[in-house]
């Protein structure tokens, strides 16, 4: 939802000490400001129904942290074989200019 900027209304509500220290401990973890921002940010993913669960973000989260890790490990993996076609086989073939890292096209 769009921040109009002009705020005319409020609303207000009550919460037992617990929740509010709750909500002063974890309001920034949430790219809030302060405890009222965090309110407002909360309805205003009500109000354009873009409520994502927690365990439905940290299921994302997981399954991309893992994506990650795949990757970084292909990675390393190319590079090793990279690090053997280029610099060890060439120097024990006969034909070992053939083969030297300058002579690939980038």
């Amino acid at each position: 939802m769009p921040d109009s900027g002009s705020r005319s209304k409020m609303i207000s509500l009550r919460l037992s000490e617990v929740e509010y220290e709750v909500l002063k401990k974890e309001y920034r973890s949430h790219g809030a400001r302060n405890v009222s921002e965090l309110a407002r940010l909360a309805l205003q993913r009500i109000m354009t129904g873009s409520v994502v669960s927690d365990d439905a973000c940290a299921a994302k989260l997981a399954a991309l942290d893992d994506r990650v890790h795949s990757l970084e490990s292909q990675v390393s993996l190319l590079l090793d074989v990279m690090e053997i076609l280029l610099f060890v086989l060439p120097k024990h073939s006969p034909s070992a200019s053939a083969c030297s890292p300058d002579s690939i096209p980038v």
